[in-house]
């Protein structure tokens, strides 16, 4: 509004002279009103400056926040993942010989389902006789070595790819998939083996085996 008065003005003092103090006048005011607009919109520009300033601070204070919360929550991601394998392990291993339990075990057989006759698997089941005489006469120590020396004789004498686990007190069991019969007695023929070398004296085992079309 003062710049269009201005204009005005100075169009009547063309044309009178006579004006010209209160062009003057005028120009004086205007000048004066556009350098207060300038220190406004110098000193608002310094204030939203500061306040984007604050603004940003805030915002990575923040972000700093949030992504310790994010580290901290994975770490207790990583720490619970952690302990829900161990609880699993505990679960389904045997604390004694280290082989997987009864209820692996079963779930294992319960997984594998009805065995196809063109698919040739071995299932072994292995007791040890005369525990409980051990037990009675020589103490549960030693019947737990006697149970610890078999599990490591079967981890030795196994095939790598051979499921092991300890079914019971005195009872193991295998599963042995894409196997043979010959592949079969070799590894029986190695157990009986191991467990007489290095158990002193011998083991007395049962085995048996359980083939698709066989019965041992």
């Amino acid at each position: 509004m003062a710049w269009d008065e201005l204009k005005i003005e100075i169009h009547k003092t063309r044309e009178d002279e006579d004006r010209a103090n209160i062009l003057y006048d005028l120009s004086e005011s205007y000048y004066d009103l556009a350098d207060k607009t300038v220190d406004s919109a110098e000193i608002y520009s310094a204030r939203t400056a500061s306040a984007l300033k604050k603004l940003e601070l805030i915002i990575i204070v923040i972000s700093c926040v949030i992504i310790f919360i994010i580290i901290m929550l994975g770490y207790d991601f990583l720490h619970l993942s952690r302990l829900n394998k161990n609880l699993n392990e505990l679960a389904y291993v045997d604390t004694l010989t280290g082989l997987p339990n009864r209820s692996y075990c079963e779930l294992m057989i319960d997984e594998a389902g009805i065995i196809k006759k063109n698919r040739p698997v071995a299932c072994f089941m292995f007791d040890l006789n005369n525990l409980k005489t051990t037990n009675d006469k020589l103490g549960h120590r030693v019947g737990d070595k006697l149970i610890i020396s078999f599990a490591n004789c079967l981890r030795h004498s196994a095939p790598k790819r051979m499921f092991l686990g300890r079914f019971g007190g005195d009872e193991f069991i295998g599963i042995l998939k894409d196997t043979s019969e010959k592949e079969v007695n070799i590894f029986i023929k190695t157990l009986l083996d191991n467990t007489e070398e290095h158990n002193d004296p011998p083991v007395a085992l049962d085995i048996q085996v359980i083939m698709p079309g066989s019965l041992k």
